[in-house]
């Protein structure tokens, strides 16, 4: 069916600025879809409106960043995604891993699935978040990337001590001196990923996407006959299977194994010692027999 605004979810990103989540399960139920392949999963056409969303001076490639994600989960495309350049169609075949660890007393890894509000715990998300909180404890402010964030931004073009600050707390950070609480989830669902690309659009589809675009106020080419199909992309993300991987921690030796290898460890020294002593007593026996055997011959001779 056709996609909607209220299948998306818009958030901001201290990289990327404006971001948009599709099938969040905030505005709506989440979708689904029963059949696997390109033709029952999500189509997008983008566009990337360069002359008004970039700004020369920080902005250097033209595209998109995607990143798949659960539902629940808070989105880093700048750690977790891939770019999607413009004039090509971008194929995303996607299949699903869950990750099972061993909790204690194996690991020390996050037990709980969520937290107060409802979203699932995940490392970055841990990270990103104990850094925030120490930047601000310690610098009164945090970075302005971090905009996603409540707490205020730090001036760092005006206040040099700010940044100081930030950049002490960031070296901390990178040395692994700060946030050493935040442990792997000990259940993770994600998604392996098949990317492909094919040049987009193809000359007999033009037609097609100019009727597209002329509803929009928009066109291919302009009033000169340059050509703006760098300005375009498609999206294809669908499902590859429905089967799903799962990789899963296992102690080496489980407790039965562990207490049945030490019963048979014990059992055999145990063994070798009641036979060991069983042989003493019997030379002890012998040596008393025959020294009483020896004396009694000596006694009848006197």
């Amino acid at each position: 069916r056709p996609c909607t605004v209220s299948d998306f979810t818009q958030f901001q990103n201290g990289e990327y600025g404006n971001c948009y989540t599709f099938n969040s399960g905030k505005n709506r139920s989440v979708l689904s879809t029963n059949h696997v392949g390109p033709t029952n999963g999500l189509i997008v056409e983008l566009d990337v409106e360069q002359a008004k969303e970039y700004i020369g001076t920080l902005t250097e490639p033209a595209g998109f960043r995607l990143t798949l994600h659960r539902q629940g989960e808070v989105p880093f495309p700048e750690d977790d995604g891939f770019n999607i350049p413009p004039s090509h169609s971008t194929y995303i075949g996607i299949r699903q891993v869950v990750i099972d660890r061993k909790g204690p007393p194996y690991s020390n890894c996050q037990t709980s699935q969520s937290d107060s509000s409802g979203t699932l715990y995940t490392k970055p998300n841990c990270l990103k978040t104990c850094l925030a909180e120490e930047m601000f404890s310690r610098c009164g402010c945090v970075q302005p990337n971090f905009i996603n964030f409540n707490y205020s931004l730090c001036h760092v073009t005006q206040r040099m001590d700010q940044r100081q600050c930030l950049d002490d707390v960031t070296q901390l950070f990178s040395e692994d001196r700060l946030c050493n609480s935040c442990p792997d989830p000990c259940r993770r669902l994600v998604y392996q990923k098949t990317l492909s690309l094919e040049r987009w659009p193809a000359k007999s589809y033009e037609y097609l996407l100019e009727e597209k675009l002329a509803a929009l106020n928009k066109t291919i080419y302009d009033d000169k006959g340059n050509d703006f199909r760098g300005e375009y992309a498609r999206l294809v993300v669908y499902f590859e299977e429905f089967n799903y991987q799962v990789i899963s921690e296992r102690p080496a030796v489980e407790v039965v194994g562990l207490l049945s290898s030490i019963g048979g460890t014990l059992g055999l020294y145990v063994g070798l010692s009641v036979l060991s002593l069983a042989e003493f007593i019997d030379v002890l026996l012998n040596m008393i027999y025959f020294l009483w055997i020896w004396l009694s011959h000596r006694i009848l001779f006197k």
